[in-house]
C-alpha cells in the first residue's frame, strides 16, 4: 500500500510539472488562431501542415497529463476547500478531455486541406453544416480549462498550501490565455502558460516534501510566511 501512495504521489508531481509544459511548448510551435471562417482556416492547415501536426501531439500529450495534473490540485486542496477542489476538477477534467476531441478534429482537417481543388466547396458545405455537437465541445474546452482552472487557483490561495503568487498564477494562467487568443497575440499565449507551469511546478515541489500519507489524504500543512513573521514564529 505504500508503494502505491508513493507512486501516486510522484505521479502526480510529474503531471504537474509535465502537463503545462507540453501545452507551452504546442502553443510555441503552432499558429495561434487559424483564421475567420472555414475557407481561411482550410488555407491556414494547408500552409502551417508541419508545425500543426506537432502541436497537436504536444497538445494530445499535455492534455492528457492535464487531467491527472488538476486531480493532484485537488487531492492538495480538499482537505480545507472541498467545494472548489470538487467543481474545479469536475470541470477542469471536462476541459481538457474536450481538447482531445478537438484535436481530433484538428487532424481530420489537415488532412482534407491538403486538395486545394475541393477547399472551397469544402469550406461551403462545412460553413451550412448542421453538426452543433462541435461548438458544444468546444464550449466545453474553453468553460471547463478556465472556470476549473479559476476555481483550483482560487482554491490554492485560500489552503496556502503553495505561495500566494502560484495560486494566482494558476487562477489567472487560462484567463489570460483566452484574452491572447481574442487579441492574436501569440507571446501572451506563451506566457500565460509559462504562468500556469510556475505554479503547478510549486505544487509539484510541495508534493514531493510531504509524506504519502499526508498527500493522500489532502493534508498539506500551509506554506510559512516569508520575513520577519517566520523567523519570530520559527524561534531561535
Amino acid at each position: 500500500m505504500t508503494r502505491t501512495l508513493r507512486v501516486r504521489r510522484m505521479g502526480g508531481a510529474a503531471a504537474l510539472v509535465l502537463a503545462p509544459l507540453l501545452a507551452l511548448l504546442a502553443t510555441a510551435v503552432g499558429p495561434l488562431n487559424t483564421g475567420d471562417g472555414f475557407a481561411e482556416m482550410l488555407r491556414v492547415y494547408d500552409a502551417e501542415r508541419d508545425a500543426i501536426q506537432a502541436a497537436d501531439l504536444l497538445a494530445f500529450a499535455g492534455a492528457l497529463l492535464m487531467i491527472p495534473a488538476m486531480l493532484a490540485v485537488a487531492r492538495a486542496v480538499r482537505g480545507t476547500a472541498p467545494a472548489l477542489a470538487l467543481w474545479g476538477a469536475c470541470l477542469s477534467v471536462a476541459g481538457w478531455a474536450s481538447l482531445i476531441g478537438l484535436i481530433g478534429y484538428d487532424q481530420v482537417m489537415v488532412d482534407v486541406s491538403r486538395d486545394a481543388a475541393v477547399r472551397d466547396q469544402l469550406a461551403r458545405s462545412l460553413d451550412s453544416g448542421e453538426a452543433w455537437a462541435l461548438p458544444a465541445i468546444f464550449g466545453m474546452f474553453i468553460v471547463g480549462t478556465v472556470v476549473g482552472g479559476v476555481l483550483l487557483g482560487t482554491a490554492l490561495v485560500r489552503t496556502r498550501v503553495v505561495p500566494v503568487w502560484a495560486g494566482v498564477a494558476v487562477a489567472a494562467a487560462l484567463v489570460v490565455n483566452t484574452v491572447a487568443h481574442v487579441a492574436e497575440v501569440k507571446a501572451l499565449s506563451v506566457a500565460a502558460f509559462a504562468l500556469l507551469a510556475a505554479g503547478l511546478a510549486a505544487l509539484a515541489l510541495r508534493a514531493l516534501g510531504v509524506t504519502d500519507a499526508q498527500w493522500e489524504a489532502g493534508d498539506l500543512p500551509p506554506v510559512r510566511p516569508a520575513g520577519p513573521a517566520a523567523a519570530v514564529t520559527a524561534g531561535p
